[in-house]
């Protein structure tokens, strides 16, 4: 997976790319373990902190995540 840039969130432009490419990162991540949640998206900015949104998701896909999750900790 590659690795988020590094931004100073000091523009609201900074901070939404942020919160795209931590979406798209998550969702990269999601693909790799064989899961999917259609709804994540980036971009949102809330006092300058970068936001992802998680949005609805498939009951069975969460029950693959929470397992996967499990598994591993």
């Amino acid at each position: 997976m590659d690795e988020p840039t590094q931004y100073e969130p000091g523009s609201e432009h900074e901070t939404r790319l942020l919160g795209q490419e931590a979406a798209r990162a998550l969702n990269q991540a999601l693909t790799t373990a064989g899961l999917v949640l259609p709804s994540v998206e980036g971009g949102r900015s809330v006092r300058g902190t970068a936001i992802v949104r998680l949005g609805n998701a498939p009951a069975a896909e969460v029950v693959k995540l929470a397992h996967w999750i499990m598994e591993r900790a």
